[in-house]
């Protein structure tokens, strides 16, 4: 299963929700036969502007799933959306059932779970004693602050690479120059011979 993490969570911890439900689903239907190659992608929701920041972070899970065939390829693409700050981890793994099922190739209908109930509360309770109740997001890496420029320095060394970039121009130059002296005084002599006198510019 590979991970896509668009969120500061523990990939470490989501990566461990998910395999536990999977390996819950696989107790009755088996192992997904695209578990190897499944692409579950962790992003934020929106939060609706009806909602309170409090009530998203108890309804901001919600998930989408390529659904499978029941007798043939199973889906290989699921999303989660969690709500920012922490998330609980009985409700990640609700949804993760959910849409692993549509991996499944189950459609939606009565049997499907999918919202929080008490019975999913008990069901999926153990995943909190295996990574904890909630997860938190982890604190963004702070930038390096740059190091101070002495503009002195910095304008020197600018001198000192335009100075070695026109020497090289020059060199190239004096190269050229005497390369074409060598051709002239080859075609000057050759005319001359021929006893013809060369035209053109002779300075």
């Amino acid at each position: 299963m590979k991970l896509i993490n668009k969120t500061r969570y523990d990939p470490r911890t989501l990566r461990s929700v998910v395999a536990y439900v999977h390996d819950e689903i696989a107790t009755s239907e088996g192992r997904l036969n695209s578990w190897d190659h499944l692409e579950v992608r962790v992003a934020y929701s929106k939060r609706p502007s009806r909602l309170t920041p409090e009530e998203h972070q108890l309804r901001g899970y919600s998930g989408q799933a390529e659904i499978g065939r029941r007798s043939g390829q199973h889906g290989r693409r699921v999303l989660l959306r969690l709500p920012h700050a922490r998330a609980n981890t009985p409700r990640l793994a609700v949804i993760a059932h959910h849409e692993l099922l549509h991996s499944y190739g189950y459609g939606h209908g009565p049997g499907l779970p999918g919202k929080w109930s008490q019975e999913d509360a008990v069901r999926f309770w153990p995943v909190s004693l295996l990574v904890g109740e909630f997860i938190e997001e982890r604190a963004p890496k702070p930038k390096p602050r740059p190091a101070k420029v002495d503009l002195q320095e910095a304008r020197y060394l600018r001198v000192l690479r335009r100075q070695k970039r026109w020497a090289t121009k020059a060199k190239r130059a004096r190269t050229a120059l005497a390369e074409i002296a060598k051709q002239r005084r080859y075609y000057e002599k050759a005319l001359l011979a021929a006893g013809r006198a060369p035209k053109g510019d002779t300075q």
